[in-house]
């Protein structure tokens, strides 16, 4: 006989009641900004006391699934780039994650989005994007300016994909993406190489501008090729 022991969820009160929260929001089908329940509604709710149900806030809340403001009751939270921001960074900074491991996900990440930019795209940000080239190429050899021209130039895709999803994951990565583009620029000094990263930039705005799906996917595809090829070696 299967011992009803073994059916015990051993997880902390708090954690268990913070997924009650979460299905409550779901259940109800609250929005960003909605408040939830007072805590005195909560506690009757889940039969839980308050300092419970306080610490299931402040799970979610660390997750960015509710907002905590003194003297307000909780609130459903937004989308926080921050949130995977703070992961990536201390992965990084704690050698779990690599610049290497960043330009890969980045690489499935980007081509993606560079199709549906080619697809979606507005004149304003095919107009953004060739700007931004022309400012990177007037910044070659200021590699602080540079590489916040080559961030810009990505999130602008991103941005263009109609997919706010693109942006959540581009965003949060920008220490990152910034110290694999100012990696791969101190490596590529020389004169052809500096021409390699220009026309690279150059290919994928203009089949973004033109409309070209395939064309602008495989343009990001090579640049994250030669990107690799700098920042691995």
């Amino acid at each position: 006989m299967k011992n009803a022991m073994m059916d015990l969820d051993k997880r902390p009160l708090h954690t268990r009641v913070a997924e009650s929260i979460e299905a409550y929001i779901e259940q109800n089908n609250m929005r960003p900004g909605d408040e939830l329940p007072s805590e005195a509604e909560l506690c009757e709710l889940t039969g839980v006391s308050r300092v419970v149900v306080r610490s299931a806030l402040s799970q979610l809340a660390g997750r960015g699934v509710v907002k905590i403001s003194s003297g307000r009751r909780a609130r459903v939270g937004s989308l926080d780039p921050e949130v995977l921001a703070t992961l990536v960074q201390h992965g990084v900074a704690t050698s779990q994650i690599t610049v290497a491991k960043v330009l890969e996900v980045r690489r499935g990440v980007e081509v993606a989005a560079s199709r549906l930019a080619a697809m979606r795209r507005t004149e304003e940000q095919a107009d953004a994007l060739t700007e931004i080239c022309t400012l990177m190429e007037q910044s070659i050899d200021k590699i602080e300016e540079f590489v916040e021209h080559d961030f810009a130039f990505h999130l602008k895709i991103a941005e263009a994909t109609d997919n706010q999803l693109y942006t959540y994951i581009i965003q949060p990565l920008s220490m990152s993406i910034k110290a694999s583009i100012a990696k791969g620029r101190e490596k590529q000094s020389d004169k052809d190489k500096l021409a390699r990263i220009q026309d690279t930039h150059r290919a994928i705005e203009r089949a973004i501008r033109e409309k070209d799906p395939e064309a602008a996917a495989t343009a990001m595809s090579n640049h994250f090729e030669y990107a690799a090829e700098a920042v691995v070696n």
